[in-house]
C-alpha cells in the first residue's frame, strides 16, 4: 500500500467475474442476465481500495419494475453474488444504477431513496480504522445495454467523504536538538472540532451540525531529516464528512517527547466529497505564535517575551507612534529617518491629525478610542493572534506578580514575577524617540496601551517605568514608544 501519494482520486479498474449462485427466475422475450463488475474509481491509499471492496449494496432502476432491483452484492473468491439472477430486459435496455458500502451498515432500499444518518468513526489510528470510515458510493448513473460487453455492468464506484493528509514539518530546530531520528517522533495526533455524522443517499453528503468529535488519524508517511535536508515530515490521514470549518475551528494536537502541540486554521477550510485536501502543519514550540515567544503567567492573557521589533527580552526593539504600525526611523544607531519622516515624532508626522494635534480624524472622544487592528503595531507586525494590551491587562498583570527593577544580559529593566505559578517577563527600560531624540534608554521604559484618554484624547495610556516606580501617566500620542504584545 503506498501512503506517499496524495492524490484522492486517481484511475481504476477490473472487471471480476459474472454473477453466480443464481435462483429460478422468468425468463422469455429478450431477457439477457446481467452481471456485474465492480471496481473502485479512485483509492484513497489508507482507505478503501479495489481489493478491500467485499461487499456492496447495489439499486437497479429500469422502466418496467420486473426488471429493477435492489440487493446486496457479496464477492467470494472472484465471484460477485446477489443470490439471484438480476436480467436486462432486452438488447435495447437502459438502467439507472446507485450503489453504496459503508461498513458496519445494512442499506435499505427506503435508504437508498430518502437518506440515512451516518457517522464516521473516531478510531482511525489503525489501517482498518481508516478503510471503515470510508464511503463508497455510485449514484444515478445511467448505462445502456449496447455500452456492456455482453451485458456486464460496470460499476465505477467512488469515494463519498473527504480524505484529509495533516502534513507536519518539523523544522531545523529539531534537527538541532537530535530529534532527526528513523521513526516518527509525533504521537499521539488528536483532530478536534470534527462534525463527524452525516446523512447520506447516492449522489449526496449532508454533514450533520452538533455532531462533534475528536478523531485519531492513521499514521501515513515519514521522512526523517538528514544531514543535506534538517527538516523531516510526517503526514498523518484522516477520513472526514465534506464540510466548511471557519478560521480557529479546526485544531489538532499532537505530541513530540511529551511535549503537546496544537495547531489551529487561520483562514477557512472547505472540505470536498471524494477529494483529499492536504493540510500543512509547522511544529513549533507550544509557547509560540507566529514564531514569537510567549508566558504564560496564569493570567486572562499571555504576555511576549519581547518587545516588538526585539529577538531577546532584553532588546529595546522598537519604537512607535500610537496607532502607527512602522517606525519613522530606518536606523537608530545613527539615527535616521526615513523619507518624509524627517522631523521625527511629532504632530506634523503622525497620521491620525492634519492640523497639529489641535483635532483628530479617527480616533478621539465620542467617536473611536480602542485600537483597531489594522492600527496596531503588534498585529501588524507580528499577526493576528497578537495585539497591544489594554489597562485593564496591565492592572492584572500588576497585582498578580510581584515586580523588582533588575539587570538582565546587562540591561536595566523591571522583572515581573507571577505569583499564580512563578513565570517571569522583562520589560527593558528602553527609552524613547521624542521629537528627533533617542533618550532615556537604560533609565526608564516606556510602553503603549491600546486606548486614549477620554478626556484628553491627543494621549495614549501607556505604562512607564523607573528605578524608583511605575506609573500610568498617558503620553501624546506622536512620540515614539515601544511595544509589548499579548496573546489569548
Amino acid at each position: 500500500m503506498n501512503k506517499t501519494s496524495i492524490l484522492f482520486i486517481v484511475a481504476a479498474a477490473g472487471l471480476l467475474l459474472p454473477t453466480g449462485c443464481a435462483k429460478e427466475a422468468e425468463t422469455g422475450g429478450d431477457e439477457i442476465p446481467m452481471r456485474v463488475t465492480p471496481s473502485l474509481a479512485g483509492d484513497t491509499k489508507s482507505g478503501m481500495e479495489t481489493a478491500d471492496l467485499s461487499e456492496f449494496y447495489l439499486q437497479v432502476k429500469s422502466s418496467s419494475p420486473k426488471y429493477s432491483y435492489f440487493g446486496k452484492f457479496s464477492k467470494s473468491g472472484s465471484e460477485w453474488s446477489s443470490g439471484e439472477r438480476w436480467y436486462w430486459e432486452n438488447s435495447a435496455a437502459t438502467v439507472n444504477c446507485s450503489a453504496a458500502f459503508f461498513e458496519g451498515h445494512a442499506f435499505t432500499e427506503q435508504e437508498f431513496a430518502d437518506g440515512v444518518e451516518l457517522s464516521v468513526p473516531a478510531d482511525q489510528s489503525t489501517e482498518a480504522g481508516i478503510k471503515s470510515a470510508d464511503l463508497v458510493t455510485i449514484s444515478a448513473k445511467t448505462v445502456k445495454f449496447t455500452d456492456t460487453v455482453n451485458g456486464a455492468l460496470p460499476l465505477e464506484l467512488g469515494h463519498g467523504l473527504s480524505k484529509v493528509n495533516f502534513v507536519i514539518t518539523l523544522g531545523e530546530v529539531y534537527y538541532t536538538m537530535n530529534l532527526s531520528r528513523s521513526d516518527n517522533p509525533v504521537t499521539e495526533v488528536v483532530v478536534k472540532g470534527v462534525n463527524t455524522g452525516f446523512t447520506f443517499k447516492p449522489g449526496t453528503v449532508t454533514v450533520k451540525s452538533g455532531t462533534k468529535n475528536d478523531i485519531t488519524p492513521f499514521a501515513g508517511n515519514y521522512t526523517p531529516s538528514t544531514s543535506a535536508n534538517k527538516t523531516a515530515t510526517a503526514t498523518f490521514e484522516a477520513i472526514m464528512v465534506p464540510q466548511t470549518f471557519a478560521a480557529g475551528e479546526l485544531e489538532v494536537s499532537f505530541k513530540m517527547d511529551n511535549t503537546v502541540f496544537t495547531w489551529a486554521n487561520t483562514s477557512a477550510i472547505t472540505l470536498e466529497s471524494g477529494k483529499t485536501h492536504s493540510l500543512p502543519l509547522s511544529a513549533t514550540r507550544p509557547d509560540y505564535y507566529n514564531g514569537h515567544e510567549y508566558v504564560d503567567l496564569g493570567l486572562s492573557v499571555r504576555w511576549a517575551t519581547c518587545n516588538v521589533g526585539a529577538d531577546n527580552p532584553w532588546e529595546y526593539g522598537d519604537y512607535f507612534a500610537w496607532g502607527e504600525t512602522e517606525p519613522y526611523y530606518s536606523s537608530l544607531d545613527p539615527l535616521t529617518w526615513k523619507s518624509g519622516k524627517e522631523a521625527g515624532y511629532k504632530d506634523a508626522s503622525y497620521f491620525d491629525t492634519s492640523d497639529g494635534g489641535n483635532t483628530f480624524t479617527k480616533y478621539t472622544t465620542g467617536k473611536k478610542t480602542v485600537l483597531d487592528a489594522e492600527d496596531d503595531a503588534a498585529t501588524a507586525n507580528w499577526g493576528t493572534a497578537w495585539r497591544m494590551p489594554t489597562r485593564v491587562e496591565y492592572s492584572e498583570l500588576s497585582a498578580n506578580c510581584t515586580v523588582i527593577w533588575t539587570t538582565q544580559n546587562g540591561v536595566n529593566g523591571r522583572l515581573f514575577t507571577s505569583r499564580i505559578n512563578g513565570n517571569t517577563i522583562f520589560l527593558p527600560a528602553a527609552g524613547q524617540v521624542f521629537l528627533t531624540q533617542y533618550v532615556n534608554a537604560g533609565s526608564e521604559g516606556y510602553y503603549w496601551f491600546s486606548s486614549i484618554l477620554n478626556y484628553s484624547p491627543e494621549r495614549a495610556w501607556n505604562l512607564t517605568i523607573r528605578s524608583s516606580n511605575m506609573s500610568i501617566p498617558g503620553m501624546p500620542r506622536f512620540q515614539g514608544l515601544s511595544v509589548r504584545p499579548v496573546t489569548k
